[in-house]
């Protein structure tokens, strides 16, 4: 079993109830004699919800257990919990402090928005804790949550509304989880061949490198170019990183083109509309463990959202549905 097994959170909008699952499945956990620590990509979220006109819930620590915060955020709470380590510049851009909690601790979370801090942060909790698990209140537009390095299962908050723009924000977060997954040795190929800094990398059916681009894609000229210099092939594209209106439309013309996302979130899940069809097929590269989903429905009628199948569905209004979550 790994050491550290980090669960995240997303919400398909503000309002959606992210914050309501995520104290849900921390109580669940809680039942576990297992070190919880609690983190969150950037502040997490907001204290007022314009939809109901209320106070929105809040993150309670719960005696014992941890939490990672900017230093500002425990001003005023002297006495109340126990610093075990403080994350500081240079390698992080604020100072984060990991603390235990003296008892239940009302607290704001706000952590990293760089995989690098993040990714330094689980390298020290890996090093402290014998096991733990972490529970990540995560952004959609940071793309990096859905690395094999950040998360390990996730559960989504999606808000069910009759208003067209949340409807696609909820089918652009889940169109893509219904991609394939490349197979195992096209999947070794581009982890041998990739990194951060390798934005595109062009390969044929034999495996063999046509072209690797370090700018953004989009604005890769050379991607274009060799795209069409290779237009009668059959190839395929890692994309790591943003695949965005323009992107898509500079691909579209390529039909014997594959396409590799590095993982869900790469499709600009907030401001992409619905894709048109073409002949061009996604993959992923990595896929994600999707452990639950949690309804916010402030509308009763029928909506065309297709959910994906054999992932529990519960609705934040019903609280016997909540009875069948598992950890």
């Amino acid at each position: 079993m790994k050491k550290l097994h980090t669960i995240c959170f997303i919400g398909s909008d503000k309002n959606a109830g992210k914050t309501t699952a995520f104290n849900f499945i921390y109580a669940k956990l809680g039942k576990k004699k297992i070190n919880t620590i609690l983190l969150s990509i950037g502040v997490n979220g907001e204290d007022f919800d314009s939809l109901e006109n209320h106070i929105k819930p809040k993150i309670v620590i719960k005696k014992d257990d941890y939490f990672i915060t900017e230093q500002n955020r425990v001003k005023g709470l002297d006495g109340l919990y126990d610093v075990v380590k403080i994350f500081s510049p240079p390698n992080f851009k604020k100072i984060y402090i990991l603390s235990r909690a003296h008892g239940n601790l009302p607290i704001v979370l706000e952590g990293p928005n760089e995989k690098h801090e993040i990714l330094k942060i689980k390298e020290f909790l890996g090093s402290y804790f014998d096991q733990a698990n972490i529970l990540l209140d995560g952004s959609i537009d940071r793309q990096f949550i859905a690395s094999e390095e950040i998360s390990d299962e996730f559960y989504f908050s999606l808000l069910i509304t009759e208003r067209l723009e949340q409807i696609k924000k909820i089918k652009n977060l889940i169109r893509p989880l219904a991609y394939e997954v490349v197979v195992p040795p096209i999947k070794s190929f581009i982890k041998k061949h990739s990194g951060d800094q390798e934005k595109t990398i062009i390969f044929d059916e034999s495996l063999n490198i046509i072209y690797k681009g370090l700018e953004i894609s989009f604005l890769d000229k050379n991607l274009l170019t060799q795209l069409k210099k290779n237009a009668t092939k059959k190839i395929y594209i890692y994309l790591n990183g943003a695949l965005t209106n323009h992107l898509w439309e500079m691909l579209s013309p390529f039909k014997n083109l594959t396409l590799i996302l590095n993982s869900f979130t790469q499709e600009l899940i907030s401001h992409l509309p619905q894709f048109k069809e073409n002949s061009i097929k996604k993959l992923l590269l990595n896929q994600v463990k999707l452990s639950g989903i949690f309804l916010r429905e402030e509308t009763s009628k029928k909506s065309d959202i297709f959910l994906p199948e054999n992932v529990p569905v519960y609705n934040l209004f019903r609280e016997e549905a909540f009875d069948e979550v598992r950890i």
